[in-house]
């Protein structure tokens, strides 16, 4: 997913065309899709034809979308706002076809990690950092602690000096202090903690990546699914079939009628 090399043909200005690697495409060229379909290197913008599409791997929709060509006089283009229009960094295209001239093209528009699949891919490689509330509290609580520490072993100093106690002593005495208000040990103790937990999940089969989401699972309560599809398709059954238990009617018609799609009113 992150690595997509393979051989497009790109129409030059003058005319002829010419296969190249994909790694080579800039924006603003133009590419010839195949009638026959394929994946895509690279966002681009169909100018010529039309083109059925599945983004299951950008949107986790299976259904087909069909994409037409740029119409003229649209003000600037925005991949955004022209989605009908654009064909995305590793969709499949299922069909291309071919209206006006032999050929349906698309002009590149952005590639790399620039595209809509190299920012997803971006985003799961340097994920952005969270910040909780109970590290916000533990390095204001650090804080507080090493301003004490500090009137502390000013004030241990002064008292110290006072009663003339030899200038090693005073020294050890004010670091002792030190570390005594600021436990030097609390971001080691809550690295392990965070470790052990990882350890733990290792054992039942959870594989965690990334130690600091385990802290955002622990308040988790609730997990909503909006595709269900996948997780269905992990559980395997036993090959029997079982008469089901005889629910009341009124939550049988309600989950059925979340199936339903929504007609006209």
């Amino acid at each position: 997913m992150v690595k997509l090399s393979m051989r497009v043909c790109v129409c030059r200005p003058g005319g002829e065309e010419e296969w190249v690697d994909s790694s080579e495409l800039v924006p603003g060229d133009c590419l010839v899709l195949p009638q026959e379909g394929g994946l895509m290197p690279c966002d681009a913008a169909l100018v010529a034809g039309e083109c059925m599409v599945n983004e299951s791997s950008l949107t986790g929709e299976s259904i087909p979308v069909l994409k037409t060509a740029l119409p003229e006089g649209l003000g600037p283009y925005c991949a955004e706002t022209h989605r009908r229009h654009t064909l995305f960094c590793g969709t499949l295209i299922l069909q291309a076809r071919a209206y006006v001239g032999p050929h349906v093209l698309a002009v590149v528009t952005r590639t790399g990690f620039c595209t809509a699949k190299g920012g997803l891919v971006s985003s799961i490689l340097h994920p952005r950092p969270i910040n909780f509330k109970f590290y916000k509290h533990s390095m204001k609580f650090v804080a507080a602690l090493s301003v004490l520490a500090l009137l502390g072993t000013i004030y241990s100093i002064f008292i110290l000096y006072r009663n003339r106690v030899p200038l090693n002593e005073i020294v050890i005495r004010a670091l002792d202090l030190v570390t005594v208000v600021v436990p030097p040990a609390l971001p080691a103790a809550m690295t392990v903690c965070t470790l052990y937990a990882q350890s733990r999940l290792r054992r039942q089969g959870i594989f965690c990546i990334h130690p600091l989401r385990i802290n955002l699972g622990g308040k988790l309560q609730l997990v909503c699914f909006d595709k269900v599809g996948p997780q269905v398709g992990l559980v395997q059954g036993s090959g029997t079939a079982t008469g089901a238990p005889v629910r009341p009617p009124h939550p049988r018609y309600s989950l059925s009628s979340t199936h339903r799609m929504p007609g006209p009113v």
